[in-house]
């Protein structure tokens, strides 16, 4: 599904309001701290329960401590909670904890997973859906036959994994699709990645970041290096400074949590677990798709502009290895 920047915003930049809906069995749900797209989800699954008739108390822990997440579960598990939903803030260091959670209510984890802690199913986004969308991105800013770098933090990581299947699956052939550049979470190291690439390999025409810090970095690089809206720069998450770089042009995509979807989702999955609802089926691996979607600037160059501006020819041919893109 597409979204444009202005469309996309509304749908991550609820306010906060009443933090719960009264009526019908009691749920929860306990972010990991406060967010544009906790805020979004927050209005549209009150909004939602309080259609369904489902009492839903919905809490961010503040600060965003575990010690302050696992005392908001243990008071909302101590009133009677027949569900809960709970995005951990640290999944190792709460296994025992959430294995103790989960003798007491429904236990589903949210975002991020903690696969050994008894919790009923993970709801979840799609890893290699993430990779497909950064793909249908590239297919629209990008001219075909062009070289593209992906970035990531470690390629061996299951979630890089799917996100690099989904995206070479959508390119297909119509990209030169280089190895992926990894940092291993060190931003620093992947800044270098990132000004090496802009300074050594002019005919690269797409930066495609895997992890959220990446289209952060990627913009400060190409307009520092001079080469903002030639380069493309295409990533996943949200922020200010990204909404800022999709307006102007800098930022040509980014696949984001649907907070409304998941919200139905979530509010979904509460209500018929916290009611019994035996047509309610869960997938055998436990994983309960959240979608994505994505935030498209409406400022970009022309094919032709950009192949002027990147001044290479599709297909690139290098002059180090004649006869090779």
């Amino acid at each position: 599904m597409k979204t444009t920047l202005f469309t996309g915003f509304l749908a991550l930049g609820f306010g906060m309001i009443a933090a719960s809906a009264s009526g019908g069995a009691p749920v929860g749900v306990i972010t990991d701290g406060s967010s544009d797209f906790w805020k979004g989800m927050q209005e549209a699954a009150l909004a939602q329960a309080a259609e369904l008739g489902l009492d839903l108390d919905f809490q961010t822990p503040a600060p965003a401590t575990v010690e302050q997440q696992q005392m908001l579960a243990n008071q909302m598990a101590a009133k009677g909670m027949k569900a809960l939903a709970i995005c951990p803030l640290k999944p190792a260091e709460q296994a025992a904890f959430l294995k103790e959670l989960s003798g007491k209510t429904v236990l589903l984890t949210l975002l991020v997973d903690a696969p050994d802690s008894g919790r009923r199913a993970f709801l979840g986004r799609d890893e290699k859906q993430v990779g497909r969308l950064l793909g249908e991105i590239m297919k629209q800013s990008v001219p075909e036959g062009c070289k593209v770098m992906p970035f990531c933090k470690d390629p061996a990581e299951a979630e890089t994994k799917q996100r690099l299947a989904g995206l070479n699956e959508t390119a297909g052939e119509l990209f030169f699709m280089e190895a992926p550049k990894s940092d291993q979470g060190d931003k620093m190291l992947s800044i270098a990645h990132i000004e090496d690439t802009l300074t050594k390999r002019p005919e690269i025409a797409a930066l495609i970041g895997l992890e959220q810090y990446h289209a952060g970095l990627m913009m400060r690089s190409v307009v520092e290096k001079g080469r903002a809206r030639m380069v493309r720069v295409i990533g996943t998450g949200v922020g200010a400074g990204l909404l800022k770089g999709l307006q102007e042009g800098i930022v040509h995509g980014l696949v984001v949590d649907d907070a409304q979807g998941a919200a139905k989702v979530v509010v979904g999955a509460l209500k018929a677990l916290a009611e019994g609802d035996a047509a309610y089926a869960i997938p055998e691996d436990g994983h309960i798709v959240t979608p994505s979607i994505m935030l498209n600037t409406e400022k970009t160059l022309s094919t032709q502009e950009t192949m002027d501006a990147l001044k290479v020819q599709v297909p690139w041919i290098s002059e180090a290895t004649v006869g090779k893109p």
